[in-house]
This record gives structure tokens, C-alpha cells and sequence, in this order.
């Protein structure tokens, strides 16, 4: 996923083919927007302190017009979740 700031996001059509699964804590606030037929994630928003605040999400593997030679060069960021240190790279990720 790609992350930026919701005033840098704008969906330009299928809001209303979209379906909506949020979660709100203490900690965060997030809302993951899916593809109703298909239950395809496309993009979500949210709050958390640690990313500056506010957020939007894009599901880079659901962008039209895509080419795959971009998708696959493009750079990723590793986050360890499974040790809740999500600042720092895993040190396996072969598998991700």
C-alpha cells in the first residue's frame, strides 16, 4: 500500500461500487474500502499518531493502467508487525 495525506487523494469514480470495513481505538482509527462484488481492497483512510496523523492508503495493485514492470520496481517497506516494531524491517522477508 501506498500512504499520503487524505487532502492528496481523490477517488475519481465507483464510490458507489464500494463497501466499508472500519475499526476505531484509542490508538487509531482506520477504514478500509473494498470493492462490494469482488471484495477487492482498494484504498482506506484513517488516524495514527505514529503516521503524522491523518492518512489515506491506496491499494497500489488496484490502480487502472498500471503497468507491472512499475508495480514490481517500485520500492517496499518492510514493517515488523508480528514484534509490534513497525519502524524497523522484519529480518526475514523472503516470504512477504
Amino acid at each position: 500500500m501506498g500512504g499520503l495525506k487524505p487532502e492528496d487523494f481523490e477517488l475519481v469514480s465507483g464510490e458507489d461500487a464500494l463497501a466499508t470495513y472500519a475499526r476505531e481505538t484509542e490508538a487509531f482509527a482506520i477504514a478500509h474500502k473494498f470493492c462490494a462484488t469482488c471484495r477487492t481492497q482498494t484504498h482506506g483512510s484513517g488516524y495514527l499518531k505514529e503516521l503524522g496523523g491523518a492518512f489515506a492508503s491506496v491499494r497500489v495493485a488496484a490502480i487502472d493502467d498500471l503497468a507491472v514492470e512499475e508495480l514490481v520496481s517500485a520500492p517496499v517497506t518492510f514493517c515488523d508487525g508480528l514484534q509490534n516494531n513497525w519502524w524497523t524491517s522484519p529480518n526475514e522477508t523472503r516470504h512477504l
